[in-house]
């Protein structure tokens, strides 16, 4: 599942520093990069010691549950036709169509897997689904 599109100087994994329960996203480079990891000790301690920090990973972590709430609210006022084709749409633009799963459109589109295979079915004429993969039709 694709949530977020980070730039240079972003952050990620800080939710789950705070949260009992939550589970990391795995996250997946387009480009070759460098990441720092920081152990919960350091950044707790860090937060502490610096409120400009503390006020810094507040404001980003807002930013992307408002973000993440948009979307979720967006998409619950489209068909699964809609859901599926942006979903579809996007992950042409990121280009891993080919590896993307049922099981991981499901969870994007909130779609039961008996609805989504319909909905394929449905689209065929703009995507396509074969051998464990996903492809654009050339409409020529």
């Amino acid at each position: 599942m694709h949530i977020y599109r980070y730039k240079r100087g972003d952050i990620f994994g800080e939710l789950e520093l705070f949260g009992s329960n939550a589970l990391p996203f795995p996250v997946k480079a387009a480009e070759n990069l460098k990441a720092a990891v920081i152990p919960k000790d350091q950044v707790v301690a860090w937060i502490r010691k610096d409120p400009d920090f503390s006020l810094f990973l507040l404001k980003k972590m807002s930013e992307k549950m408002i973000k993440n709430t948009g979307k979720r609210t967006e998409l619950r006022y489209l068909s699964g036709k809609e859901r599926y084709l942006k979903a579809m749409d996007r992950h042409r633009l990121i280009g891993d169509l080919a590896t993307l799963t049922k099981k991981q459109l499901c969870y994007e589109t909130s779609l039961p897997l008996r609805s989504l295979n319909r909905i394929i079915r449905d689209c065929s004429d703009t995507y396509q689904y074969k051998n464990r993969g996903f492809f654009r039709v050339n409409n020529s």
